[in-house]
C-alpha cells in the first residue's frame, strides 16, 4: 500500500516522466518528418497530444489498487490476572545473578575439546609460533637448504641454437 508521500513520487517516476519522454520524441519526430523547426505549432501540438495520451494511459494502468481480504479474528478480552508464562514467580535480580563471595577466587575453567595432535603434524609446525628466528639464523637455514639440495645441471644448448640459426639463414638466402 502506498502512502500519500509515495504517490507523488510514484506519479512522477512512472506516469509523468515516461509520458514527457514520449511526447518529446513525438515532437522531434514530427518536426523532422515535416522538415520544419522544432518550435513551430505543428511539432509542439503533436508532442502535447502524445504527452496527454501517454499520461492518461499510464495513469489508468497505475490506478488499479489491489484490496486483499483479511480474515476476521475473534477478539478476546484479557484479564489483568492473565499470566503469559503460567504459574511462575517473578524473577528478581538477586536470584538470577549471584556474584562470587570475596573470599572465593573467581576461576575460569577451560576444557580442551580437541584431541591430541601428532607432534610431527605439518599443520602444527606450520602455525607454531615459537620464538622468531634472527636474521642470521634465517640466512643459515637458507644456505643449508641451498647447499643440501642437489642442483641439476642445465643443459647448454648454445651450440644447437647457433646451428639452427645458421640453417635458417641458409634457407632464407
Amino acid at each position: 500500500m502506498r502512502g500519500r508521500s509515495e504517490s507523488a513520487v510514484w506519479a512522477l517516476a512512472f506516469e509523468f516522466a515516461p509520458a514527457a519522454i514520449f511526447g518529446g520524441a513525438v515532437a522531434f519526430a514530427s518536426a523532422t518528418a515535416l522538415a520544419i523547426p522544432r518550435i513551430q505549432l505543428a511539432p509542439v501540438a503533436a508532442g502535447a497530444a502524445a504527452f496527454a495520451i501517454a499520461s492518461l494511459a499510464l495513469s489508468s494502468i497505475g490506478r488499479g489498487r489491489r484490496h486483499f481480504r483479511l480474515p476476521q479474528f475473534e477478539r478476546v478480552e484479557l484479564d489483568e490476572t492473565f499470566d503469559l508464562f503460567g504459574e511462575q514467580e517473578p524473577l528478581e535480580l538477586d536470584t538470577v545473578f549471584e556474584p562470587p563471595a570475596p573470599d572465593e577466587p573467581e576461576e575460569l575453567l577451560l576444557e580442551n575439546m580437541f584431541p591430541a595432535i601428532d607432534p610431527d603434524s605439518r599443520v602444527v609446525r606450520l602455525f607454531d609460533r615459537g620464538p622468531a628466528p634472527t636474521a642470521g639464523e634465517l640466512r643459515a637455514r637458507i644456505e643449508e637448504h641451498l647447499s643440501s639440495a642437489p642442483r641439476p645441471e642445465m643443459p647448454d644448448a648454445t651450440q644447437e641454437l647457433h646451428q639452427a640459426l645458421a640453417a635458417l639463414r641458409q634457407s632464407l638466402r
